[in-house]
């Protein structure tokens, strides 16, 4: 005599699908709050590269503008609130369509 169990129904068919949940990354839910709405970025590339289009962006405003006035104390303090304000919305403006592209690459 076999003692077999009869077969169990398959009741997890019957539910309703569960929607997929986003893949939040590797910095979870605080960095997708951030990036879509406004706060902080915690990404270490992402702030290095914003940094170094500053400075670059910094240096460029600072020798245009020394050769364009000869002044060099003028040229300077022009360059480096100028090139700042530049370097922050150029990297932005990259980062933000870097980040668009490879969300949408993803998809």
């Amino acid at each position: 005599m076999s003692t077999e169990l009869p077969p169990q129904p398959d009741y997890a068919s019957k539910r309703t699908p569960q929607p997929q949940q986003k893949e939040l990354g590797e910095l979870g839910a605080p960095q997708v709050v951030f990036d879509t709405v406004a706060g902080p970025n915690l990404r270490l590339r992402d702030n290095l590269i914003q940094l170094v289009c500053v400075i670059v962006a910094i240096m460029l405003t600072s020798v245009i503008m020394l050769i364009i006035t000869r002044e060099p104390a003028m040229s300077i303090g022009v360059g480096v609130v100028g090139g700042a304000l530049g370097g922050v919305l150029i990297s932005g403006a990259a980062l933000g369509i870097y980040r668009f592209v490879k969300g949408v690459s993803r998809k």
